[in-house]
């Protein structure tokens, strides 16, 4: 199962954001958005996700301001509403506001249930 993480607002380094989890799920990736390393904006953001999620099914785990992200400004609502139809689920971790918060095993666990 391929995971597509996406970080909030003021992380530089994407890759460091989620290493915590990258040896549990190997197919992995973290999406470096262009507005937390100094230029771009939502817009942007949401065309390094799109680009991510053009490589195959996925599940995508957004943090804070990823998950505005993840959820996409641009999208009209009534293809939102579809996508969610067809996406089958939305798990909200109860992690607090940091990631780390929340033992990578246990997050992991829910990812698999997921994807």
């Amino acid at each position: 199962m391929r995971v597509v993480f996406v970080h909030g607002a003021l992380v530089g380094d994407a890759a460091w954001w989620w290493s915590r989890m990258a040896p549990l799920l190997p197919e992995s990736v973290a999406v470096e958005l262009p507005s937390c390393g100094g230029g771009g904006d939502l817009y942007a953001d949401v065309a390094a996700v799109r680009a991510a999620l053009d490589d195959g099914p996925a599940v995508v785990c957004g943090h804070s301001y990823g998950g505005v992200v993840t959820d996409d400004p641009a999208t009209p609502p009534e293809v939102q509403r579809e996508q969610a139809k067809r996406a089958g689920a939305v798990v909200e971790m109860t992690c607090g506001h940091h990631p780390f918060l929340t033992p990578p095993a246990e997050l992991a666990a829910v990812l698999r249930q997921v994807g």
